[in-house]
């Protein structure tokens, strides 16, 4: 069995916005919005709290957005247009149904129960709980065998189908091979496979219309960095 992430940190998870860099095609990302693909995580949506029905524990919003077609396609969603309305299924809702697993976490459109939602697993998270570079999410635990591990289906047809799911995500638009490799050896680690894996081009994307979080806790680590140096220099 896969397991999900030890001590997560689920407030340092929301911090800034993740960069997709492989995944697996499943039921509402179809390959021809494989481009540029970003996710946000936010605890309101424009301010005012996630909430689902018969739940009343922690739910966040999920903006999920990429470009259509091609790299310099439309942008999916366009959040950051300030008329964006939501609709059922944009954005969606992620829930913390068991506080004692934070990792394990469900998602749905945000008007649908618990009961409807999907799986959304933080396999890995690193490389330390105050710093996450890369994340590797999977739709719950893994039912198909390949020859490098297992993993979830890439069959799913339509969004209501939530057993489809993988995804390496980084901080970085452009990482490090470094991270990259890091990555793919903690889901190699937790025998989840990669054969099934597309890459995401995220090279010179444009993200404007995205919901973008920027990764300010790397922007204060710099800073710090900074000043150092100048210290030394004086």
């Amino acid at each position: 069995e896969v397991q999900v992430q030890e001590n997560f940190n689920i407030t340092e998870y929301l911090r800034a916005t993740w960069y997709v860099q492989k995944q697996q095609v499943n039921g509402y990302q179809r390959p021809s919005s494989l481009n540029c693909v970003a996710a946000t995580y936010n605890e309101t949506f424009r301010g005012t709290p996630g909430w689902v029905p018969f739940f009343s524990g922690t739910v966040f919003t999920v903006y999920n957005d990429c470009r259509r077609d091609t790299k310099d396609g439309p942008v999916c969603n366009d959040f950051a247009d300030p008329n964006f309305k939501p609709s059922f299924a944009i954005p969606l809702c992620a829930r913390v149904r068991d506080p004692s697993q934070p990792a394990k976490l469900s998602v749905a459109p945000c008007l649908l129960p618990n009961i409807l939602s999907g799986d959304y697993w933080v396999a890995a998270a690193g490389p330390s709980p105050d710093n996450y570079e890369y994340a590797v999410v999977i739709a719950g635990q893994p039912s198909v065998k390949r020859s490098d591990g297992c993993t979830t289906p890439d069959t799913c047809t339509n969004p209501s189908q939530f057993s489809c799911g993988l995804w390496f995500f980084t901080r970085e638009a452009v990482p490090s091979k470094e991270v990259q490799a890091k990555a793919e050896s903690e889901a190699q680690r937790k025998g989840i496979s990669l054969e099934l894996l597309r890459t995401i081009d995220q090279q010179d994307c444009s993200y404007e219309g995205y919901e973008i979080k920027p990764n300010t806790h790397e922007r204060v680590q710099e800073k710090f960095e900074s000043l150092k140096e100048e210290e030394f220099q004086v």
